[in-house]
């Protein structure tokens, strides 16, 4: 596995909120959050069919934020 840069790990964290919030979609509303991530996802596709910047890393920012939200909420039983 490459090295990521200093640049690749900016990108990661610029990101982790996004899936912070893409939790909070799903667990609010769960279409708003099936919506949300399907853009977010197309939106990272069309970027990188367009640049060819390795969009990959901008989701797993978001992968990760979203799974380290849902990690707390499943530990702190914020489920309703």
């Amino acid at each position: 596995m490459a090295r990521w840069s200093k640049s690749d790990w900016k990108r990661f964290w610029l990101h982790l909120p996004v899936g912070f919030v893409g939790a909070w979609f799903t667990w609010e509303m769960p279409v708003a959050g099936v919506m949300f991530t399907v853009y977010f996802l197309a939106y990272e596709v069309l970027n990188d069919w367009k640049k060819d910047d390795k969009s990959y890393k901008d989701v797993i920012g978001a992968v990760a934020g979203y799974g380290i939200l849902t990690g707390i909420a499943i530990v702190f039983g914020w489920f309703r």
